[in-house]
């Protein structure tokens, strides 16, 4: 199971992180955040509950996405965050 572990954040540091990185992301865990203009983007990976699928060959994980502003925020009584997540995102979606 450590090694399942380990792949997972190799894909993650690797992978995942230097692209959304490359792109004006910010990280903090598995949470990601970029501002531009008025607009919070956020992308959340969520691990599946058993990681990897030994039938399959394949990872199983979502990437959640989420569009927010300072505006929305305030208007849903929400205090604006420096680092939104994509739980406080007016707008989400998710890939799996």
């Amino acid at each position: 199971m450590e090694n399942i572990k380990k792949q997972f954040q190799d894909i993650l540091n690797n992978v995942i992180a230097p692209k959304l990185k490359g792109v004006g992301f910010r990280k903090s865990g598995l949470n990601f955040h970029a501002r531009s203009g008025e607009i919070d983007w956020c992308v959340n990976i969520q691990k599946a509950r058993w990681g990897y699928d030994e039938d399959t060959a394949s990872w199983d994980f979502a990437i959640n996405l989420g569009l927010t502003t300072s505006l929305c925020q305030e208007l849903m009584d929400v205090s604006p965050a420096a680092f939104p997540l994509v739980s406080q995102c007016v707008l989400r979606s998710n890939l799996k």
